[in-house]
């Protein structure tokens, strides 16, 4: 039976195995003394029956599925089990909601009457953890008296305990901390346990935190201990005060402290400033700092204070030597003093004005009332830039650039990777011509940490003029790290003008591409000039097999000539290799004279590897016998692909028009 239920992704399950369950959640309620007072008890048990009751499928009576929910009404519990088979008959693949309709009013109904008789089958099915998993949902909606002895008996495996956890960490806490096996934390809602304990009974969940934490991941503690301080504090905040202080664990107390001044801020930012000078705040967090937490609130009404807060709590890092390492505000790397300039710009920002030609001059203006120096300044216009600069224009942005990126600084920590992103992506699409001037009066330094964002843009903007001007204003070392193949593919629309610019490339593999893309692009459209060119470079390998590749795909047999009155070296090796993977897929035999043609071992080696994928198992064995001689040359992950290839039966070819 696993695969006639066919759910179609576990996840999927849970999920609504869980909403399955709500019904009951309103049933456990009203017997927890949870419903409103004033309704009659009667009525509060007439819903909780209702509510726990198994929903049949939605079928005609005399259709062959009401005639079984007919015979499973009058059915004795021994016959439940014959019925479970005939679900999948009864319901099709794309009637799957009925199906599982079904299968959990059956087995709601085989539950209540006999439930040792519904468990003894199910564990009998241990492969089908569909099923497993619509007897967790109905025996917690209908038996959830039985749920624990059932739980503890270990018949049923995942996802059975899967469900029941789930359910129970939403509905009773209590239980499901008694329940939970060692080793299951990975996937737990042990977070959403805690969170439905604390808005009962915050103490009680703050116990069962020092107690079992320790077992769970970071992140679900850190969402256990907010959820508890948000509650203890609504409801008491005094023995929410005396819990955090009196921890033993000094690391559960630090992070108490700062999820309680966290909350604490976002109140009365003031007396979480008192309550902090009265602590040791420590180290600092990456999240629910409540020092960030306090400047930001002050800086929503006042940005003086909020920064000279700032400074005294950096200064006080800067102090503590656990902390040295991240006290700097302008560090790399991430922390919380570091953070605070990111946290105290949201703060500011919505009180600047949000008209585009307003924000720049409001930006040059924040903070002088300050006592911030230039650098501070600067870091938080920077932020604030970040926040707004989708609103700017071009105008606006490029005026943006020339504050916020002074010539004499370093560039990489004036401008965050989003704003630089952002300006160089408006400059270029909005006015090309004036964003390479700009570039072109940019130091060589920052240029270079600029290069990726403008010749994308430059690129982009689909004018090869530009792109030849663009060029040389491009550090040599960074072409490979910045597009250079596509610059080269640009720089093709006009080969005479931007040839020198390739021949002043290396010709290492890190620009392999660029010099194949010239040639390729250049042979696409005048294959004479472009093979002149190459003919005159003869060391070139990676511009002769480009050409030879391109001019084979729509005239091999020009192609094939021009390569074979190559004189023997270099560039014959190179347009050889260009030939093998063009020909290879329509005439691999041609192919085949092509690498038996190269005198470089290595490269010899890598057109037999390739070849081979084109042979299949159909190659003869000649080929065979000169596949593994060339293989001798290359290194052992080349010889296993070609190997593997020669197993495989060979794709369908290509053929030519």
């Amino acid at each position: 039976m696993p695969a006639r239920f066919g759910y179609r992704s576990l996840s999927t399950f849970i999920f609504a195995a869980v909403c399955g369950a709500g019904g009951w959640i309103a049933g456990r309620a009203a017997h927890e003394g949870m419903q409103p007072a004033g309704r009659p008890q009667h009525q509060r048990a007439d819903a909780r029956t209702a509510a726990m009751a198994p929903k049949p499928p939605q079928v005609t009576a005399d259709s062959p599925a009401g005639q079984w929910m007919a015979r499973v009404k009058a059915a004795a519990p021994g016959e439940f089990a014959a019925l479970l088979e005939e679900v999948p008959n009864l319901f099709p693949e794309y009637e799957s909601a009925k199906r599982e309709a079904a299968s959990k009013w059956l087995l709601g109904l085989w539950i209540t009457r006999d439930t040792e008789g519904a468990l003894d089958y199910v564990a009998g099915k241990s492969s089908d953890s569909t099923l497993q998993g619509y007897f967790g949902v109905m025996l917690v909606r209908v038996a959830p008296e039985k749920v624990v002895p059932i739980f503890q008996k270990k018949v049923l495996g995942f996802p059975f305990t899967e469900v029941v956890l789930r359910h129970l960490a939403e509905t009773d806490p209590l239980t499901f901390l008694k329940l939970e096996p060692p080793g299951f934390h990975q996937n737990s809602p042990f977070a959403q346990a805690l969170r439905t304990l604390a808005g009962r009974d915050p103490a009680a969940a703050a116990a069962a935190l020092v107690e079992k934490g320790a077992n769970y991941p970071d992140d679900a503690r850190r969402e256990a201990l907010v959820a508890i301080v948000n509650a203890w504090m609504a409801r008491d905040a005094g023995a929410l005060r005396d819990w955090l202080t009196g921890l033993k664990d000094a690391d559960l107390r630090h992070r108490a402290q700062h999820v309680w001044l966290t909350a604490l801020a976002k109140t009365d930012a003031a007396a979480a400033q008192r309550e902090l000078a009265k602590m040791d705040a420590g180290a600092w967090l990456t999240e629910e700092d409540g020092r960030v937490a306090i400047v930001t609130a002050l800086a929503r009404e006042n940005l003086p204070a909020a920064v000279l807060e700032m400074k005294r709590l950096t200064a006080a890092a800067k102090a503590t030597e656990a902390s040295a390492e991240t006290s700097d505000p302008f560090a790399s790397g991430s922390g919380s003093p570091r953070d605070m300039w990111w946290a105290v710009a949201k703060a500011v920002a919505p009180r600047l004005p949000r008209d585009p030609a307003l924000w720049l001059p409001a930006l040059r203006e924040i903070g002088k009332d300050c006592e911030m120096d230039a650098g501070e300044r600067q870091s938080l216009q920077r932020h604030l830039a970040d926040i707004r600069i989708q609103e700017w224009s071009t105008e606006t942005a490029l005026e943006a650039m020339k504050m916020l990126l002074p010539a004499s600084s370093p560039p990489r920590d004036d401008l965050s990777d989003s704003l630089r992103n952002t300006l160089t992506r408006k400059l270029t699409q909005a006015d090309p011509d004036l964003s390479l001037q700009y570039y072109g009066s940019l130091p060589e330094a920052t240029r270079k940490e600029l290069s990726f964002e403008f010749i994308r843009g430059i690129i982009n903007a689909g004018d090869p003029a530009l792109t030849l001007r663009m060029a040389p204003l491009v550090p040599l070392e960074r072409w490979w790290m910045s597009g250079a193949n596509t610059l080269a593919g640009e720089l093709a629309k006009t080969p005479e003008a931007a040839k020198t610019l390739i021949e002043a490339l290396p010709l290492n593999s890190n620009y392999q591409e660029a010099h194949a893309d010239f040639a390729r692009e250049w042979g696409r459209r005048d294959p004479a000039a472009a093979a002149q060119w190459v003919a005159s470079r003869p060391e070139n390998v990676y511009a002769a097999q480009g050409l030879a590749e391109s001019w084979a795909g729509f005239d091999d047999t020009a192609a094939s000539a021009w390569a074979a009155a190559l004189p023997e070296g270099k560039l014959r090796d190179g347009a050889a290799r260009g030939l093998v993977n063009a020909l290879a897929p329509i005439e691999p035999e041609a192919a085949w004279k092509w690498a038996s043609a190269i005198s470089i071992p290595y490269q010899a080696a890598q057109a037999y590897r390739d070849l081979a994928r084109w042979w299949g198992n159909k190659a003869p064995p000649e080929f065979v016998a000169a596949l593994n001689e060339a293989m001798k040359h290359s290194d052992a992950s080349d010889r296993e692909a070609a190997l593997e290839s020669m197993k495989q039966p060979p794709p369908e070819r290509h053929i030519n028009p």
